[in-house]
């Protein structure tokens, strides 16, 4: 599943990028591979690969794994310098909406 928890749109700007996903899981399948994700062989899994100019979305949650042509080694769960990035942009935001309109601007209204 992605590090940061968030769906996700990936677009190959240049080269092939390889993105495979486990396809419709049982929720015995997605515990069992949660339990161990590096071992786990079950599952239906899909793969597909992204040429220049093409996208994949893939919901919060989805199972998956993303292959480069080239530099397989870069990885995305090195988050150090990613999550103080985020967590520092969304506290600009706050901030500039409760001076905007206040706090009562900033309640989550679930549908």
């Amino acid at each position: 599943m992605d590090s940061h928890g968030f769906a996700t749109w990936i677009t190959a700007q240049e080269g092939s990028i390889g993105f495979g996903w486990m396809s419709c899981p049982a929720e015995e399948e997605r515990k069992a591979w949660m339990a161990d994700p590096h071992c786990y062989t079950g599952g239906r899994w899909r793969y597909v690969i992204l040429k220049p100019g093409q996208s994949v979305f893939f919901g919060l949650g989805t199972i998956h794994f993303v292959f480069r042509m080239t530099n397989p080694a870069i990885t995305n769960e090195d988050m150090e310098w990613s999550a103080p990035k985020l967590v520092h942009v969304v506290a600009k935001l706050v901030a500039a909406k409760l001076e905007e309109s206040g706090a009562e601007e900033l309640v989550l209204r679930v549908c």
